[in-house]
């Protein structure tokens, strides 16, 4: 008998596969909302602040436009009131000059043409 001279094989081991660690997130997986419910409610919030920001800026710009017409209209009624006085005192001077002592001769004609009527 013949005795082979080749050793004998040693079982393959295999490798051991390298563990892969994946990162635990901190923040819970958000269900997905039905029908975009996370699209409407951002929606909302943005034109729920666009519509806080008109507000507050129309509030600014009617106040700022009633400071300044206030202020015109302090301005404007002090020299009114000068140029009141001067007409005042024209128009009683005017209204002094006026002759009514007789006003039966301002009517005579008036009579007249009513009589031929």
């Amino acid at each position: 008998m013949e005795t082979n001279s080749t050793p004998a094989p040693t079982p393959v081991t295999p490798a051991p596969e390298p563990v892969v660690v994946q990162p635990q997130s901190t923040v819970p997986p958000s269900a997905p909302a039905s029908d975009g419910g996370d699209k409407k409610m951002m929606m909302y919030m943005i034109l729920g602040v666009v519509a806080i920001l008109l507000i507050v800026g129309g509030i600014y710009l009617f106040l700022s436009r009633k400071q300044a017409s206030e202020e015109t209209i302090n301005n404007t009624s002090s020299t009114t009131v000068q140029q009141d006085t001067t007409s005042t005192d024209t128009l009683i001077k005017d209204a002094n000059a006026v002759d009514v002592a007789t006003p039966d001769s301002d009517f005579k004609t008036v009579d007249t043409d009513l009589g031929t009527l």
